[in-house]
């Protein structure tokens, strides 16, 4: 037997990310999002009031996220935190077609660069 989701959690869920941010880190990924890194993130976008469209176990990007590097390196992994700042996600970052948990065109981020996040999906587990 699975653990299966309703849709109320769901909107839950992407509901804590409205006006939250979406950090993104060089390095090794941290543990559990309940530590906090060690250094500044490359670059950190702020999220809009609606972050998040929910249906069907997934929440996926309302919109397109742009955000400014405020520190050059190689993206390896990103940090999602709620509207009141928990931090409550982390997962891998990959280029397009690498498997990560999100894909970017590029993660070689060079200071002053914008970077978009075009696309962005959370499955919950369980259900059909």
């Amino acid at each position: 037997m699975s653990v299966v989701f309703g849709t109320q959690v769901l909107i839950a869920l992407a509901n804590l990310f409205n006006n939250g941010t979406l950090s993104i880190y060089g390095g090794t990924r941290l543990a559990s999002p309940d530590v906090a890194p060690g250094g500044a993130p490359l670059l950190t976008v702020p999220l809009p009031v609606l972050a998040f469209n929910s249906s069907s176990r997934q929440i996926t990007i309302a919109g397109q996220w742009f955000g400014t590097v405020g520190n050059a390196g190689t993206a390896t992994w990103f940090r999602l935190a709620d509207n009141d700042g928990g931090y409550l996600i982390d997962g891998d970052v990959t280029v397009t077609g690498g498997g990560g948990d999100m894909t970017l065109s590029s993660v070689a981020f060079a200071f002053g660069a914008v970077i978009q996040v075009t696309s962005f999906t959370v499955t919950l587990p369980g259900g059909s």
